[in-house]
């Protein structure tokens, strides 16, 4: 069941959707009854305008072990008014209780927050919102780099087309890893990511930008990732003494140089990995002394250790 509102994401309900469907397709017994609905019923407009016809908000007896709950995402206004709405928030304290999966697509994990869903559980939701989110909902355990999460039976996803990704994981449980791998490749999708893959790449790029103040001195970070990149040597670059800065660029990007450069360094290291790079050489790349240093500190960041990268993109 995909649970949406006026002015929803469309991708963040056609993303899932496509997958479960393509499931079905490929399955000699289809799985998943697929169904859409909001407070109202009738056409819902996504955000783009286009509408979308809607039952009305599952009762009680409609959910049970079998079911997926998932809620969309939005923006703006359309998402706060969502957040507002007690029927929207009683379904979505229904489908956690009753649901044997319930969860979000990118920001509608907002609206599981605002509905107590994720008191003290993990969860992911969209580069963009986690600010707003980690100061509205401080009693959840916000992971701002995660595509997706699990947290017992809460599911919750970054942005967009991590919906995506999280259900083929879901495809994966339900229907093995064999079946994961022909949706994907039904869907042209090139690479499954794993949950514990990052944000850092979109993060990075939206904060940071040719006309950001900080942008030649991240240009010049990244084509010297293999050297020291003191906070000196960033300032330099700047035209600033080291205080103002270090004050300015966590003004502008939210965190320190010292972690933005480690951002900087485990993305490209990823990137390489990815490309079939050896761990020696891409460890001497990012500017680790010792390939083992490397591996602990990647571990650290990720979850994975680097080889485990580099088997995904065999």
């Amino acid at each position: 069941m995909m649970l949406i509102y006026e002015g929803f994401e469309l991708l963040d309900l056609a993303g899932p959707t496509g997958v479960f469907n393509a499931a079905n397709t490929l399955s000699d017994t289809p799985r998943y009854a697929i169904s859409v609905h909001s407070e109202r019923g009738g056409l819902i407009h996504s955000s783009c305008g286009i509408p979308v016809e809607a039952q009305l908000l599952p009762e009680r007896r409609a959910l049970g072990p079998d079911t997926t709950t998932l809620v969309v995402g939005s923006e703006g206004s359309h998402l706060t008014n969502a957040m507002k709405r007690p029927a929207l928030r009683d379904c979505v304290r229904s489908a956690a209780q009753y649901s044997g999966r319930s969860g979000s697509v990118c920001s509608g994990a907002f609206i599981l927050a605002s509905a107590g869903v994720l008191d003290g559980k993990r969860s992911a939701t969209h580069w963009a919102g986690a600010q707003v989110f980690a100061r509205l909902f401080p009693q959840v355990k916000l992971d701002r780099e995660a595509l997706y999460l699990v947290d017992g039976s809460i599911w919750t996803s970054a942005g967009v087309t991590t919906g995506i990704d999280m259900a083929l994981d879901m495809v994966a449980l339900d229907c093995g890893s064999q079946m994961k791998g022909k949706v994907a490749g039904h869907l042209v999708i090139y690479k499954h990511r794993p949950g514990y893959q990052t944000q850092f790449s979109a993060l990075l790029s939206a904060q940071i930008d040719a006309e950001d103040p900080f942008g030649p001195t991240v240009a010049w970070a990244e084509a010297n990732l293999h050297k020291p990149l003191l906070v000196e040597d960033l300032a330099r670059i700047s035209g600033m003494s080291p205080r103002t800065f270090q004050r300015k660029f966590k003004a502008q990007t939210d965190q320190t140089p010292a972690r933005f450069v480690m951002a900087l360094r485990m993305e490209k290291a990823k990137e390489m990995l990815s490309c079939a790079q050896s761990i020696k050489t891409v460890a001497s790349s990012v500017g680790f002394a010792s390939e083992a240093a490397f591996r602990t500190t990647f571990k650290s960041y990720f979850g994975v250790n680097p080889s485990q990268i580099a088997a995904t993109h065999m």
